[in-house]
């Protein structure tokens, strides 16, 4: 082999020398390289009681979401809405949502049924600008029967109306105005004040969860 070609080859050894070499090496501002660190679970002993009379001594950390809907047909899907500020008030309280089917202390299922609720306007007709969510709550641990939580959330028509704000079609209804209401409530039933009061780290992202947050917390003692 001549000279030539044992450059090349000298070139790629000398490189990798050299990334070996800086594996475990400091920084360039002096602070070793580490992985990032993978936040710690909550403990247990710090995750929140249940509050439902005869489960104030039941918790669980683990629990599988599900979120299902029954609407009119054509209706828009709001479950993933539901479940993505359940998924984040929960683990700031400590709980851990997780996918359904995954391997899980509990099952959270939200099931929900959505209903418009249409008045009658003057020179505007038919105006579907209410709407209900109705529904249950279900929890079920391992182990135990189930703990079951009705719902029931309401937008009334308003007594007036402006013409950009009729909705002639059923499936315009505002359900999504009551999103934020459902996912409060549903929790507020289920762990009350301790889950509710972390509202407040989420009000940049979800501001309408933050605001029924704070007026269900009047309610509880």
């Amino acid at each position: 082999m001549n000279a030539n070609r044992r450059l090349p080859l000298l070139s790629c050894l000398a490189l990798l020398l050299g990334l070996a070499a800086a594996c475990g090496q400091p920084s360039p501002t002096g602070a070793p390289l580490s992985p990032v660190p993978t936040p710690a679970p909550t403990p247990l002993s710090s995750v929140p009681f249940l509050v439902a009379p005869g489960w104030e001594e039941v918790r669980v950390q683990q629990i599988c979401l599900q979120v299902r809907q029954t609407a009119p047909q054509d209706t828009p899907v709001y479950a993933p809405q539901v479940r993505e500020r359940i998924y984040a008030l929960m683990e700031l309280a400590g709980l851990q949502p997780m996918l359904e089917g995954a391997a899980c202390q509990a099952v959270l299922t939200l099931d929900l049924l959505l209903e418009p609720l249409p008045a009658e306007y003057p020179s505007l007709g038919t105006c579907y600008s209410g709407a209900r969510i109705s529904g249950q709550v279900i929890l079920k641990p391992q182990g135990r029967g189930p703990l079951t939580v009705p719902l029931d959330l309401e937008l009334a028509p308003p007594a007036t109306l402006e013409e950009e704000d009729c909705r002639p079609r059923s499936t315009g209804a505002p359900y999504g105005e009551l999103v934020d209401a459902v996912v409060v409530e549903a929790l507020a039933e289920l762990w009350g004040r301790p889950v509710l009061e972390r509202a407040g780290e989420l009000r940049g992202t979800y501001p309408g969860l933050y605001e029924a947050a704070q007026e269900r917390l009047k309610e509880i003692p």
